[in-house]
């Protein structure tokens, strides 16, 4: 799980690669599973403020909460009501819908339960204790609430080098790590001639991003069509470059391949071409 914000982090580095990951906006409760049973590798929020996030986190797949003390958009609350717990126990309701239908995701040896916490306190102390009687209920043990630590705040978290994020996000199939070296180093013509056979000894199209991103970027027509002709999807970390060299030879070619021309960056960012 990680955490947005308006400055780099690793949120904003790996989607800049093409690692897929699932955004919980505010009021929202997702699902991820990880590869190899998806190609998802993180599930982000942020800007919590006083709202909480709860996450059930395994090996295998992971559920993020994002839950504000009201629903979105309530405006002019009437005197004597109090919207708020109903909203709250449904989001719960469909965190621990999520739960019991993947329960087989979530080894009880394995599974960590990890609760967002504002300026040294839980925020919507009510809704922690809905929370912490819901992962009681699904055995998941939660400490009671007045049992959480208080955390130090963590300061500002320490700069990567290039050569460091590379590593991080260097993919664990090391035939697709040698690809990815390749097409780093301009050897495109390398990759062209590999990639059926990479494909043929069991790698998904969607591990090739990388190297799409590069083919894109070098304008190696030959590279982008075959990637996309077997599956490699188009994401931003593409379709920017396209864009800031004008090629339409590039937009034309994503287009021919199922991009959506239309579809927003991500959750209030419009369009690349917008």
């Amino acid at each position: 799980m990680a955490a947005t914000s308006a400055s780099p982090n690793l949120f904003t580095h790996a989607r800049s690669l093409g690692v897929e990951t699932i955004e919980v906006q505010q009021n929202d409760v997702q699902i991820a599973f990880w590869p190899p049973e998806s190609t998802v590798r993180y599930l982000v929020t942020g800007a919590l403020n006083t709202c909480t996030a709860i996450a059930i986190i395994s090996p295998r797949a992971g559920i993020l909460a994002h839950i504000a003390p009201l629903p979105n958009g309530t405006t002019g609350i009437q005197p004597g009501t109090d919207p708020g717990p109903v909203h709250v126990r449904g989001l719960l309701t469909t965190l621990t819908t999520l739960f019991m239908d993947n329960q087989d995701k979530f080894d009880p040896s394995e599974t960590w339960v990890i609760a967002g916490i504002w300026n040294n306190r839980p925020a919507m102390e009510d809704g922690i204790r809905l929370t912490n009687a819901v992962l009681t209920r699904l055995r998941l043990t939660p400490s009671p609430m007045d049992d959480l630590p208080c955390f130090l705040p963590i300061g500002t978290s320490p700069s990567l080098t290039d050569d460091e994020m590379e590593v991080m996000f260097r993919s664990a199939n090391p035939k697709v790590a040698a690809l990815e070296a390749k097409c780093k180093a301009g050897d495109l013509s390398y990759v062209l001639g590999k990639v059926d056979q990479i494909l043929q000894e069991g790698t998904v199209a969607q591990d090739l991003q990388i190297c799409l991103q590069s083919a894109a970027n070098a304008r190696h027509m030959p590279l982008v069509e075959k990637l996309l002709s077997l599956g490699v999807p188009v994401n931003t970390s593409t379709a920017v470059p396209a864009i800031q060299q004008g090629s339409l030879e590039l937009l034309s070619l994503y287009l021919g391949y199922g991009w959506d021309i239309n579809k927003e960056m991500e959750w209030c960012i419009p369009p690349p071409l917008s």
